[in-house]
């Protein structure tokens, strides 16, 4: 669960920065940067071994050692070059991602080697602009247009 002792914040550049005191000295981050990744939109980090982002080119990036001194991330394509807007993560059962075409995009397996990314129209007159997954059975997301939407079945907890 994240904490006030983890912090983990992304730049337009695909720089990670990461730090287990957050309110200390600035030495007290370290970065990284996700090779091929186009200006992340969001992360979601819900404990220190699964970090996830998301760009505006339709990818996800996937570290499970997020605050590593040169931690790896998985990159993938997983939304056909659309602008994702958000990501939340429930954990290693569930990412889900929001794009702005009105789709929640997801993955019951975010930590395998090759996670499958499932679209779901919820909102075709919209760009769903973020969601929060805090449980595999409960999903929030909230479109442009002052729209809320939530889901306790699918996509949250049913493949």
């Amino acid at each position: 669960m994240p904490s006030s002792q983890f912090c983990v914040v992304v730049d337009e550049f695909g720089h990670v920065l990461t730090s287990d005191a957050p309110g200390k000295a600035p030495e007290a981050w370290s970065s990284s940067v996700v090779d091929g990744f186009n200006a992340p939109t969001s992360v979601s980090c819900p404990s220190r071994s699964l970090c996830a982002m998301v760009d505006v080119a339709g990818h996800a990036s996937l570290s499970m050692n997020p605050t590593a001194r040169r931690p790896m991330w998985r990159l993938a394509s997983i939304d056909n070059g659309r602008l994702l807007t958000g990501i939340s993560c429930a954990g290693v059962s569930l990412c889900a991602a929001v794009d702005d075409a009105g789709n929640v995009l997801t993955t019951f397996d975010p930590t395998g080697l090759e996670p499958q990314w499932h679209a779901t129209p919820i909102d075709g007159g919209h760009a769903l602009t973020g969601i929060s997954c805090p449980s595999a059975s409960l999903c929030v997301a909230v479109d442009d247009g002052g729209s809320v939407f939530t889901s306790t079945d699918a996509p949250c907890a049913s493949r």
